[in-house]
């Protein structure tokens, strides 16, 4: 079982988040397309499948609804840039807005707080997003 499906088509972003949850002690599975995601959730338990909103050729809310036939006890949730302007709701999964940070989805875990590496030279939580990307490699 892992604990978080992660479903993002930008490459270095999806790398970017799977190291920063891995490096905090949470299995992560990422997926850079909606088939290999469904694939993935066919043969896996998640307790949080994390997708991304606008993907080619469907959207997280979409992807999402297949996800939640396969695994019905998962934690779902999009993040996007955009605004939700109420499309989550509808859904009944849970928004988070891009960038988003580790305690943020360790809490949609039900994690009450962020795990760090043991000597972790951040004091807060990793920011997740492109601008953190560019800092990261130098630490």
């Amino acid at each position: 079982m892992y604990d978080i499906l992660l479903i993002e088509d930008d490459r270095l972003l999806l790398r970017t988040m799977t190291r920063a949850l891995e490096a905090r002690g949470y299995s992560t599975l990422g997926c850079e397309s909606p088939e290999r995601a469904l694939e993935a959730a066919r043969e896996h338990e998640f307790t949080l499948v994390l997708a991304d909103y606008v993907m080619p050729g469907t959207n997280g809310l979409q992807l999402l609804a297949q996800v939640r036939e396969l695994q019905p006890e998962a934690r779902l949730a999009v993040h996007s840039g955009l605004e939700p302007d109420g499309w989550a709701d509808e859904q009944d999964v849970l928004f988070l807005q891009k960038p988003c940070s580790c305690a943020r989805i360790a809490a949609l875990l039900g994690a009450s707080e962020v795990k760090r590496p043991a000597g972790s030279p951040f004091g807060d939580p990793l920011h997740l997003g492109h601008a953190a990307f560019a800092g990261a490699g130098a630490r």
